[in-house]
């Protein structure tokens, strides 16, 4: 199957092209269903994290908490800074 560059539309795939297995059956899927939620909730982003790492970070809070508890903590240096910048 040809690739996309991303500026275009994505290419239709041949209706002869038979890789869906039989017991997937999307007849009665919604499309769009979540788009809503996801577009209120401003996206996602989907990252990998290196096995090691697991163990910390067992699930998408573990994730989310580090992250907003580092960026505080990187917003509070940055404010430390600018005030013996200017002292």
């Amino acid at each position: 199957m040809k690739k996309t560059n991303g500026n275009g539309p994505h290419p239709r795939r041949p209706e002869n092209d038979n890789d869906m297995r039989p017991e997937y059956d999307f007849s009665q899927g919604i499309r769009g269903k979540y788009a809503d939620r996801f577009k209120a909730k401003g996206g996602c982003y989907l990252v990998s994290i290196d096995l090691d790492l697991r163990r910390y970070f067992p699930d998408d809070r573990a994730v989310n908490s580090a992250l907003r508890e580092l960026a505080q903590k990187s917003d509070q240096e940055a404010r430390v800074r600018i005030r013996r910048k200017s002292a």
